[in-house]
């Protein structure tokens, strides 16, 4: 898989707008960074957010500017997502290899997509380091 990773999200051909929620989590001791946008169909940016967090046992990754949630509504479909991951070993953020990042499409129901990015930093090759849950939810 790319990193970023860049993925349509179209809610099976349904016409307006949309809503939608993405939270991270991560289960690493060096500290992930998962950087995030969301496009409409117009190009307007409808959310964006740096998720940045360590922790073992699905540690909530807190967005930099305060939360742990990015939603948004009001979004014209289809919308873009926009997902860099990348693992602080030393002080600098490095991309996670493309091959060490995984996407995974969990719920495509005619109104809801749901799609989870796993990302790899290091050797043990478990894919959880970090954890982004993205769903989107179409809506009149």
């Amino acid at each position: 898989m790319p990193n970023p990773v860049i993925e349509t999200i179209d809610l099976n051909g349904a016409q307006g707008k949309a809503a939608g929620y993405i939270a991270a989590t991560t289960n690493a001791g060096f500290t992930q960074q998962a950087v995030v946008t969301v496009t409409d169909s117009k190009g307007n940016t409808v959310a964006s957010g740096t998720f940045q967090g360590n922790g073992e046992n699905n540690t909530p990754m807190p967005l930099t500017s305060g939360g742990h949630l990015l939603q948004f509504s009001g979004a014209t479909i289809p919308l873009t997502l926009n997902i860099q991951c990348s693992y602080d070993p030393n002080g600098t953020f490095q991309p996670n290899a493309p091959n060490k990042v995984v996407v995974n499409q969990l719920v495509d129901n005619p109104m809801v997509e749901t799609y989870q990015v796993t990302a790899e930093d290091y050797v043990d090759n478990d894919f959880n380091d970090t954890i982004l849950t993205a769903t989107f939810i179409a809506h009149a």
